[in-house]
């Protein structure tokens, strides 16, 4: 089973990863531009095979995104994607950053990030990270922490499709100094671990985000 103080991560503001890992960090899951033609297959409920990743999409920044359409923050941008997927009802879309927002994203080639899911562009560069760290296993563990899988790094990176579990699942090495954690109601992802790792890795893969402090609550957006 995983650390009770593990399963209440999400759910705890002040400090919430102290004293089970030494820092972490808000990857902010990024936009996607697809090649043409190609934005179904990163729509569609089954999502893109790893091939498919590989040869039509890139990953956009959040402050590509807000310097481009002129838009003041990632807060602004974020409610502005929440409406688009109808959170705030039909009155939501009438603001006019939300109109500029949707716009860009229904153009056809640019793709909103996932919400609640690690992001397909993403999932590779994770499990060569711990690949590359001397992991073979990973341990899947579902959103509330009762279920765990363990699977083999190689059967994830060979895989047809860039998944990491089902539902909204946190992922964690498998001596649990690493964890990369999805929210349900977030366009972010949780990275924790000492804070050297973090910070090599958080540049080596250019993962956009920030470090968390006493001051950060969950969920971010």
């Amino acid at each position: 089973r995983v650390d009770r103080r593990q399963r209440q991560m999400c759910i705890r503001d002040r400090k919430w990863y102290e004293g089970v890992f030494e820092t972490a960090f808000c990857i902010v899951n990024p936009f996607l531009v697809v090649s043409e033609g190609a934005a179904r297959s990163f729509e569609c409920d089954a999502g893109p095979t790893n091939e498919e990743v590989r040869n039509h999409a890139r990953a956009l920044t959040w402050a590509e995104v807000t310097k481009t359409l002129q838009i003041e923050g990632m807060q602004d941008l974020a409610t502005a994607l929440r409406a688009i997927s109808g959170q705030f009802g039909p009155e939501g879309l009438q603001n006019p950053v939300v109109q500029i927002v949707d716009e860009y994203v229904s153009e056809g080639n640019v793709v909103p990030p996932e919400k609640g899911y690690f992001s397909p562009i993403q999932v590779s560069g994770f499990l060569e990270m711990f690949r590359r760290r001397g992991y073979r296993e990973i341990l899947i563990v579902d959103e509330f922490g009762f279920e765990i899988e363990i699977v083999s790094v190689r059967s994830k990176l060979d895989a047809e499709y860039p998944v990491l579990g089902a539902g909204h699942p946190q992922v964690l090495s498998d001596d649990r100094t690493i964890m990369l954690a999805t929210h349900w109601d977030s366009y972010t992802t949780l990275f924790c671990g000492r804070r050297k790792l973090v910070e090599e890795e958080v540049e080596r893969q250019a993962l956009e985000g920030f470090f968390c402090d006493e001051n950060t609550s969950l969920p971010v957006w």
